[in-house]
């Protein structure tokens, strides 16, 4: 008889991923060379060539060198964020209206003089700034509705001012976007150090500060660097299960603009989820909730005593289009589709609520539903990607450029768990493994 040796089970192909080094290189290099075809990069070929170069040597003869890699990845910030931001910057100190700005660059900027004046921003006209400066509704041009209105929370005030008030004092250029590059500056490196320790690439700092739906807007002086840094550091308090400070970023970025209030929402029911399964401290659950508001609080209660019912109006019913002057239904949301379609007549007036509110507020339900049912640290962060991205989509006025933030969380949840470093000088769990004996 001969022996019959027994059956072996065949094993799955594993499906590699590519190297993160690849991706990081293909990345950087593509938004380099768009940057350079697109006139925002305005540097020699030759040197773009050369930087390209030194990153993709450094990417495959010291790949474990964080303080090269770091290095290589603040040289992208610079060129991919900060020189064409500095662009936009000239351009906007000569009122050059070719060049698409944010409009709430020139309200903040003015906003921050006016409060170092001892006036209230909330009260202030803002129509000497903005004069030049038309908005597009529906391919006709129309006065900025921003006018008679700050929209933001005053945690952005008192962020600007701290940045801005020594830059006037010595003479110096005091635009806004100051501000969102030095974050957005601290933000990559931070991240990236996060993410080459926890990770062992930069696959979260390259996902969050090279998001081509970011930078654009960041060049044109939107703020939600502030959110997304704000997002980006919850991200990574949750995945150390620091949930307090995880709690307070967010309420940082709510104080800074109310955009990011539905993850705020989402957040406290997830912790009030984790604390009813026993997963959370009850007192941690309290002090995670309390650090959502307290800032956002604390910012507000100066302009709540001094002039209420302006600040009420400016940074709470205006976004809700509770007031006369509105900024009109535009974008790409539902009711600017019904505008188009002819269900709708005016975009200056209001929205109906069977387009807006409601459907808004089963987005929310909808989301606290799933995170109380299925609570967990990346289903935060998706679902509240999700629901963003709704809520949005359900406002009268839903610029493309506000898909930054939704996008945000959903690379956070992606990207942002930690998991076991895998560098190229990582040995796999195989190698290091002991021989079994037979």
């Amino acid at each position: 008889m001969t022996a019959t040796r027994p059956a072996t089970r065949a094993t799955p192909r594993s499906h590699a991923l590519p190297d993160p080094r690849l991706v990081e290189f293909m990345v950087c290099s593509t938004a380099l060379a768009g940057g350079r075809v697109g006139g925002r990069l305005p540097l020699p070929v030759p040197l773009l060539a050369a930087v390209i170069a030194v990153h993709g040597l450094v990417l495959v003869r010291w790949p474990a060198r964080r303080g090269l890699r770091l290095a290589c990845f603040a040289l992208m910030l610079v060129l991919l964020g900060v020189v064409p931001a500095a662009r936009y910057m000239q351009a906007t100190a000569r009122g050059d209206v070719r060049m698409a700005i944010d409009g709430g660059v020139l309200v903040s900027d003015e906003a921050v003089e006016v409060l170092l004046q001892g006036r209230d921003p909330y009260q202030a006209s803002y129509d000497r700034v903005l004069a030049r400066w038309r908005i597009n509704v529906e391919g006709r041009p129309a006065t900025n509705p921003l006018v008679r209105h700050y929209p933001y929370w005053p945690g952005s005030l008192a962020l600007l001012a701290a940045v801005e008030a020594p830059l006037r004092l010595v003479g110096l250029d005091a635009d806004p976007r100051v501000l969102y590059l030095l974050v957005y500056c601290a933000l990559g490196l931070w991240l990236g150090r996060w993410s080459l320790r926890e990770r062992g690439h930069l696959g979260v700092a390259v996902a969050v500060c090279l998001n081509p739906l970011l930078l654009p807007y960041l060049w044109q002086g939107a703020n939600d660097i502030l959110l997304v840094a704000g997002m980006a550091a919850a991200a990574v308090a949750l995945a150390g299960r620091r949930v307090v400070l995880a709690g307070l970023a967010l309420g940082a970025a709510m104080a800074v603009k109310l955009l990011i209030a539905p993850m705020v929402v989402l957040f406290v029911v997830w912790v009030a989820a984790e604390a009813g399964r026993g997963r959370l401290d009850r007192a941690r659950a309290w002090w995670a909730a309390a650090a959502t508001v307290v800032p956002a609080a604390v910012t507000a209660l100066p302009f709540l005593l001094w002039h209420p019912g302006d600040f009420l109006t400016d940074a709470v019913a205006y976004h809700l289009g509770l007031v006369a002057d509105a900024y009109p239904i535009a974008g790409h949301g539902v009711a600017a589709y019904l505008l188009r379609a002819g269900v709708l007549t005016d975009p200056f007036g209001p929205a109906p609520p069977w387009a807006t509110v409601l459907p808004t507020a089963a987005v929310m339900l909808a989301g606290c539903w799933w995170m109380w049912t299925r609570p967990g640290r990346r289903t935060l962060l998706w679902v509240s990607g999700l629901v963003l991205l709704g809520v949005l989509l359900f406002h009268r006025s839903f610029m493309f450029y506000y898909v930054d933030i939704p996008a945000t969380a959903l690379l956070l949840a992606a990207f942002g768990e930690p998991g076991p470093v895998s560098s190229p000088e990582a040995p796999s769990a195989r190698s290091s493994a002991p021989a079994r004996t037979p």
